[in-house]
């Protein structure tokens, strides 16, 4: 029998709150994140905005000469990792630290220190060794497994802007199946690094709206040009149900479902019909043992770019059909920008913050809207909405789906 997965506690690093309470008031409020960048020159550069992460401390249990030499990626995941065990109110010493478990995705890893690295080899200065180990992708859960003791798994997923959401899958697949009582599970990127955006904007994939780095990320609008890019983290702590409920924990929401699939057709473009993305919908709603019109809201993808809100919108009418029309819908990236593997695991929080709260934030930036998607966007006011059931999706570069099934909490079946 597969055991029931809740999540108990929730962390956030981003570009409008770095916690998980500033992050909802700001989602409620329809703050942007979008600004000039900051953190390097954009001269020569087609894109010169993003959404930085500013005023971020690191967790004040963190000693600083260690923080120092750990990239931005792995400093807002263990951040935000510690805030989300503390929010659950976990102790390790009642654990048995086996059968915890860390999962993070990364679409980057430490590109930040890389890019280091690799300058100081130009200039003809010797590379950083602490730098080179810090620019590993699985630096940030070894880091999380350490300080909270645990010696269960411990790994990073990559599947570019899916990383985080098949985190929180394959951590849920590991309690489901009996493997770990407790996992830790999320993504982090801190892509906004010169050498990463000029890729991008090489490939024209982010927008060029410098003039008004506010309202520039615009998902399901006639106007979107491109994802703007976002930078940090989100982390759940994931439980088995009856663990949870002896240790008296808040439990916020119950996952459900959980489908992955690949397109297998392009490095970048989404399949045009959205044939996969479909398909690891269905998956997650098969898995939850749910009709369709049971789900009160989905939590798109929403990047902004011409391609990804054609597809994700065919792909929600292939899948839903008629209610396809009906069903509230938002896409958080309106103010978070694109978070890369942290976008997935920031929307499954902002997804759990909504059934909690029974408040659907708004998109921003939509108008124009582009009717032709005949999606039920919702846009000006966030909508008070009692949301019971939801659903997530993740779409990445090389046709990574993932899609999560969230339900509120129901007492013993």
């Amino acid at each position: 029998m597969k055991r029931r997965v809740v999540i108990s506690g929730c962390g956030v690093v981003s570009p409008i709150g770095n916690s998980r309470i500033d992050f909802w008031n700001s989602l409620s409020k329809g703050i942007s994140g979008g600004r000039l960048i900051s953190g390097f020159d954009t001269e020569g550069y087609g894109t010169k905005i993003a959404a930085e992460v500013i005023g971020f401390t690191p967790h004040p249990s963190l000693d600083m000469e260690e923080v120092k030499f750990m990239d931005n990626f792995a400093q807002y995941a263990l951040t935000a990792a510690l805030e989300s065990w503390e929010h659950a109110g976990v102790d390790h010493r009642s654990l048995d630290p086996g059968r915890v478990g860390i999962i993070v995705g990364s679409s980057n890893g430490g590109d930040q220190f890389i890019h280091s690295n690799y300058m100081d080899q130009l200039k003809g200065e010797a590379v950083d060794p602490i730098k080179h180990i810090g620019g590993m992708i699985n630096s940030a859960p070894i880091k999380i497994a350490k300080k909270i003791k645990a010696t269960g798994p411990a790994y990073s997923i990559s599947t570019a802007c899916a990383s985080g959401t098949n985190a929180i899958g394959e951590a849920y697949r590991y309690i489901q199946s009996n493997h770990a009582d407790v996992m830790i599970a999320g993504g982090t990127d801190d892509g906004i690094q010169p050498l990463n955006v000029a890729g991008l904007d090489r490939i024209h994939a982010m927008t060029r709206n410098n003039d008004q780095p506010s309202s520039a990320s615009r998902p399901f609008s006639e106007e979107r040009d491109g994802f703007l890019m976002g930078s940090g983290a989100g982390m759940v702590v994931l439980e088995e149900y009856q663990h949870a409920v002896e240790r008296g924990a808040v439990i916020m929401a119950e996952i459900t479902g959980y489908g992955s699939t690949t397109d297998a057709y392009h490095i970048t473009a989404p399949h045009p019909e959205g044939l996969l993305a479909a398909e690891a919908m269905e998956k997650a709603i098969a898995e939850a043992d749910i009709h369709h019109e049971q789900i009160d809201y989905i939590n798109a993808h929403g990047t902004g770019t011409k391609l990804n809100d054609e597809m994700e919108a065919k792909a929600i009418h292939k899948v839903f059909g008629q209610y396809g029309n009906r069903i509230p819908v938002n896409a958080i990236k309106s103010m978070t920008g694109h978070m890369l593997g942290g976008s997935g695991a920031v929307e499954v929080i902002s997804t759990v913050l909504t059934i909690v709260n029974d408040l659907i934030p708004a998109t921003v930036n939509t108008e124009p809207f582009d009717e032709k998607l005949k999606l039920n966007v919702i846009r000006g006011e966030s909508l008070a909405e009692s949301i019971k059931v939801a659903m997530t999706n993740s779409f990445g570069f090389g046709g990574h789906n993932a899609s999560l099934i969230l339900q509120e909490v129901k007492g013993d079946t």
